[in-house]
């Protein structure tokens, strides 16, 4: 997603944002256009990672072909690739209808996949599903954009931090900018992402659903499961405890373990909790029944380490 999203205006959010920005400025960039200049540099650049994965993870000797059964599309799949389809011709065709935006095209697309006969998606999930944080933040970002440009900022700002390489070659600017680029995303992403799973499953919460308060956490590690079409996933997430949990906390848990009918169950030193709520099953408390959601953990005693699934259903 990384190389070729900036193949199409559609690849990534920030490429429709960007063109919004040069239309403020003048510059008008239509779809096809874009897909000109986005495919010429994206192709290449797929190519070359292709073959870099090869040459660094060297594919095994004998390995034995996968029979593949016969795939059947049910009548969904059939109705999202016409759908799809029609929105990516749709997308292609304001280049000669400036009336239309590419935005436009995928709204229309999007509403007819709650629509009857379809029903492709359900507005509960669908609503839960989208980053609204990132939606805001892109309109946000625009509107800063445009009046950092405005007020003339954005040239000023931009001679004082490149005004010294502007003698480089082109190639070197290029390289030194990107990498500024992607030291930023990966910093932000990171910081961005453990703030997010640190408030969704912060102890207070785990303590509210499963009955026991967990000492203070890290997570280690991240395993993101399948996305289904209609925003269903289930990812799991290897945590720390800052502190080893406590011989009482796992005697709590047995006592749970003995009324029954509470979540819990162990298999020999592992206590595994596991609760799903929504589309009928009542929530937890301090949930919404409202919610299709999954949540479980695993924690072993004698261990600081554990795992927490997650998901939505």
């Amino acid at each position: 997603a990384g190389i070729g999203g900036f193949m199409s205006p559609a690849g990534t959010p920030a490429n429709i944002l960007v063109m919004d920005l040069l239309k403020q400025q003048g510059i008008e960039i239509t779809f096809i256009k874009w897909c000109t200049i986005g495919f010429s540099v994206g192709i290449p650049a797929v190519l070359l990672f292709v073959l870099s994965v090869l040459l660094v993870f060297k594919p095994e000797k004998d390995v034995k072909p996968v029979a593949y059964s016969k795939v059947s599309f049910s009548s969904s799949d059939i109705s999202t690739i016409v759908i799809v389809a029609a929105v990516i011709i749709g997308w292609f065709l304001t280049s000669i209808l400036p009336a239309v935006s590419p935005t436009m095209i995928a709204l229309i697309g999007l509403g007819i996949m709650f629509l009857p006969p379809f029903r492709l998606l359900d507005i509960r999930k669908f609503s839960r599903g989208v980053n609204w944080d990132l939606v805001l933040a892109m309109g946000s970002v625009s509107i800063l954009m445009t009046a950092v440009a405005d007020t003339g900022l954005l040239s000023d700002v931009s001679t004082a931090l490149f005004g010294n390489i502007s003698s480089f070659a082109p190639l070197l600017v290029m390289v030194i900018i990107s990498l500024v680029i992607c030291l930023l995303l990966l910093i932000g992403g990171a910081y961005v992402y453990y703030e997010w799973f640190w408030q969704e499953w912060s102890p207070a919460r785990i303590e509210r659903i499963t009955g026991i308060r967990v000492p203070a956490y890290e997570t280690i590690e991240y395993d993101e499961g399948l996305r289904g079409f209609n925003g269903d996933f289930n990812d799991r997430f290897t945590i720390e405890f800052k502190s080893m949990p406590s011989d009482e906390m796992f005697d709590e848990i047995d006592k749970m373990i003995e009324t029954g009918k509470t979540g819990w169950h162990k298999e020999g030193n592992d206590y595994i909790f596991n609760c799903t709520w929504g589309n009928g099953y009542p929530a937890p408390k301090g949930e919404s029944d409202d919610e299709d959601r999954m949540f479980g953990i695993t924690i072993t005693r004698g261990k600081k380490q554990g795992t927490i699934r997650s998901g939505m259903w």
